[in-house]
């Protein structure tokens, strides 16, 4: 009976050691997610409809000499994929009615993409407004 108490006891108190280094493990070694580049953007209601912004958005991008890297139709609206010097851009186009559409601008890089998103938003809203 001594040596069953024994074992039932040293079980039981290596488990409580185990359990108190594993907790001390991870307080010791920080865990801490990758630094990723930001994303961040703007976004506009147009008048217009999600083909008319899409075709302007198409023609400053191209004004801008942005490259065209992709572009996704959904049901919803069309996502088109560009590069902003070296970073890269996602222009969202939804449609909100017939006649009106919702344009984001997303940059992904370290500092200023939402300033990178704004003039580029920007210049596809003064395009909008000459194209109507």
């Amino acid at each position: 009976m001594d040596v069953a108490r024994r074992s039932l006891t040293l079980i039981v108190v290596t488990g409580m050691v185990l359990s108190c280094v594993g907790c001390a493990a991870v307080g010791i070694i920080p865990i801490s997610a990758p630094h990723h580049p930001r994303r961040t953007g703007v976004r506009q209601e147009v008048n217009g409809s999600v083909y008319q912004s899409v075709a302007v958005v198409k023609d400053v991008l191209r004004e801008m000499d942005l490259p065209l890297t992709g572009e996704n139709r959904r049901r919803s609206g069309v996502e088109i994929c560009s590069k902003y010097q070296s970073h890269q851009v996602w222009i969202e186009v939804r449609d909100l009615s017939a006649e009106t559409s919702r344009i984001d601008v997303r940059v992904k890089c370290h500092t200023g993409a939402k300033d990178d998103a704004r003039e580029i938003l920007g210049i596809i809203i003064k395009r909008m407004s000459v194209s109507r």
